[in-house]
């Protein structure tokens, strides 16, 4: 069941470019432990462990980082999109997440 609601969320993020989900609001905003790099490297072990198919663009920008993940199939569909700078000894991520705002809390467990 868990499965198919996951497929189904993918489904309906359709085949959204990057750019145009970073377009709307963010989904959520997140405080983080770890500084932006080691964060950035926390969210794409996190997100890469889902399942084999999903590969994370990592991008950095000076002190931020801007993380694309994808996953990949027939029709590729972006799965979350997390852009994050320094906050105070930490970081703060930006969050947008077709694959369902329950996915965030799995992605940035640790970080």
């Amino acid at each position: 069941m868990k499965k198919m609601l996951f497929i189904s969320m993918l489904l309906i993020a359709g085949c959204a470019t990057p750019q145009e989900i970073m377009q709307r609001p963010p989904d959520t905003t997140r405080s983080l432990k770890l500084d932006p790099q080691a964060a950035a490297l926390c969210i794409t072990r996190n997100i890469e462990a889902r399942a084999t198919n999903i590969l994370v663009d990592r991008r950095p920008d000076g002190e931020n980082w801007e993380l694309i993940s994808k996953v990949m199939g027939e029709a590729i569909t972006v799965y979350v999109i997390a852009r994050i700078r320094p906050e105070g000894t930490g970081s703060h991520a930006t969050l947008w997440a077709p694959a369902g705002i329950s996915e965030v809390e799995r992605i940035i467990k640790g970080c």
